[in-house]
């Protein structure tokens, strides 16, 4: 390990400990041990379980869209980045942290293409967003009931329904259409994701 090494590993150590001094510092460490006591154990376990499992499923989904563009990075790796990234998550304004974390981390898994990595982290992005718009799409109009009680979560049921039928229709097409449709995307979309991740691909290559 070089001195180089050395002085990232104390860095990350102080930001550990000081992330922990502030969550004490702003939480009752003794009212939350005793919540934790008292919790029924069984579906905390479960709880957990469950994490796990998302957990696997991300790395595992990530490692496909890796294997897409030819890019062979372990499953094992990639899960052990994803609870990182969701942790850096927390302290960052909405999802900024757990995808430049990932970034970060996967550009250093293939240094060779790293802007091909980090376009599918925005991938990965706009496939979460499209399976929550086509899950709402099927939920609200079980609940539209309780959506339609006033003006404003009514308009916002009916945006959500829109925007889910729109991209259940467009994955349709994508997918029914064939060769055509495969074409354009990678002209046209997949170059827009390359653009977008250019800049950071070269702030990561600049770290190494």
């Amino acid at each position: 390990m070089n001195a180089k090494q050395v002085a990232f590993l104390i860095g990350k150590l102080i930001v550990a400990v000081a992330i922990l001094t502030w969550l004490f510092h702003r939480t009752d460490a003794y009212r939350v041990w005793l919540s934790v006591r008292d919790a029924h154990r069984i579906p905390i376990f479960l709880g957990l379980i469950l994490w796990l499992v998302t957990i696997v499923i991300a790395g595992w989904r990530w490692n496909r869209l890796l294997g897409i563009l030819g890019i062979q990075i372990p499953v094992k790796s990639l899960t052990c980045v994803v609870p990182i990234a969701q942790f850096f998550s927390v302290f960052l304004p909405g999802s900024t942290g757990d995808d430049l974390t990932r970034m970060l981390y996967v550009s250093r898994l293939a240094p060779g293409r790293v802007g091909e990595a980090c376009t599918t982290v925005l991938l990965d992005r706009f496939i979460g967003l499209i399976s929550v718009l086509l899950l709402a799409a099927f939920c609200v109009p079980w609940q539209w009931s309780v959506m339609s009680t006033s003006s404003e979560t009514r308009w916002i049921a009916l945006g959500m329904l829109s925007a889910g039928g729109f991209a259940c229709l467009g994955g349709t097409v994508f997918f029914v259409a064939g060769h055509p449709t495969h074409r354009w995307f990678e002209k046209r979309e997949y170059g827009a994701f390359c653009a977008i991740t250019s800049y950071w691909s070269l702030k990561c290559s600049a770290r190494r």
